[in-house]
């Protein structure tokens, strides 16, 4: 599986509105455009933000024995 390395980050779009945009930590590549105009948005944002590190999370909890 391939996907755009982490970290992501989450930033304001640049005109006054309620997007936040979700991108690699360079800003080169844009993962997605979140409507941010509540919590649930905003949490929403920084949760797909959060993606490449719980992947790797999970990966490691797999390959961990309890």
């Amino acid at each position: 599986m391939t996907h755009t390395p982490g970290p992501w980050v989450c930033t304001p779009k640049k005109a006054p509105s309620s997007v936040l945009l979700v991108s690699n930590s360079t800003g080169a590549r844009l993962i997605a455009r979140v409507l941010a105009s509540s919590v649930e948005g905003k949490a929403n944002a920084r949760l797909i933000a959060a993606a490449p590190d719980l992947l790797e999370a999970g990966a490691l909890r797999r390959n961990t024995r309890w």
